[in-house]
Formats: structure tokens, C-alpha cells, sequence
């Protein structure tokens, strides 16, 4: 297991499920509100439910270091983080957004979207605290050890 007492990873399995629920809705509603454009969006909010999709899938089966949680997790709320931003500026938008002209329902849409992606950069921020926790404890295991081996050296 990757963490060592159930209730760290039940929190993180936990704050897993609803930050990638939030990137497929938000995928969604991206997609609805710009059939035909913003392709960018699609990409990037793809890789974060991607990685999001792995993260879960491999919770319980690995022992990796949890540095590749830590800048995976990084990489996914800046992503979120910076789109979020960008699609909180669309929510203020009444008439249309870079001079495209949205019927309103998409417009509801878009805004549904942007709320949603800004949510899932909170849980990707959450998510990506608690691995720097996990990196700092498996850092102090690691000094304790070593400090146990070199002690015992001395005897």
C-alpha cells in the first residue's frame, strides 16, 4: 500500500474520486458550450482527468515514491489552477467570450464549467499538500534509518 495506515489513504481515495468527477464534468461542459473551438481546454483538462483516472486506479497497487504524487499533483493544480482562473473570467461574460457569440443555455453551460474546474483545482490543491506531507514523512523515515544503521555501525 502506498501510505502507511488505512486512514491516509482512505483520505486520499476520498479526494481522489471527486477531483476527477469535477475534470470529466467539466470536460463535459466545456465541450457542450464550444463544439467546434477551445480544443485547448479539452487537452489539458484530458490530462488531469487522466492522471487523476491512474492515481486511483494504482492507490493501492504500488509502492513508489510519493515525489511522482507530489509533482504530478502540482502539475495538475496549476494546470486547473491557471484554466480555472481563465474560465472564472468567462463566468463574467454576458454576451460572449472572445467574440464568439454563445446562445444562452451554453452560456449557462460554460459557467456550470468554470465552476466545477475551479472547485477541481482546490481538491488537486489538497491533494497535492498531502503529498508534500507524505514526501516530508517518508524523508524523516529515511534519516531515522540511516541514523539507526550508522549507530549500529559504531557498536
Amino acid at each position: 500500500m502506498a501510505f502507511s495506515d488505512g486512514r491516509s489513504w482512505g483520505i486520499s481515495l476520498g479526494l481522489r474520486i471527486p477531483a476527477l468527477l469535477l475534470n470529466i464534468f467539466s470536460i463535459i461542459c466545456f465541450s457542450y458550450a464550444f463544439p467546434e473551438g477551445m480544443l485547448i481546454w479539452l487537452i489539458l483538462f484530458s490530462i488531469v482527468a487522466l492522471w487523476s483516472l491512474i492515481d486511483l486506479i494504482l492507490l493501492d497497487y504500488r509502492d513508489h515514491h510519493p515525489g511522482i504524487d507530489l509533482g504530478l499533483d502540482l502539475l495538475s493544480w496549476l494546470i486547473l489552477g491557471i484554466m480555472g482562473l481563465i474560465a472564472i473570467g468567462l463566468y463574467f461574460t454576458t454576451t460572449g467570450t472572445a467574440g464568439l457569440d454563445l446562445p444562452d443555455h451554453c452560456l449557462i453551460v460554460l459557467r456550470l464549467g468554470a465552476i466545477l474546474a475551479s472547485i477541481a483545482a482546490v481538491f488537486h490543491l489538497v491533494l497535492f499538500i498531502r503529498a508534500c506531507i507524505h514526501v516530508h514523512q517518508r524523508r524523516r523515515e529515511g534519516k531515522k534509518l540511516n541514523y539507526e544503521i550508522t549507530e549500529g555501525n559504531r557498536i
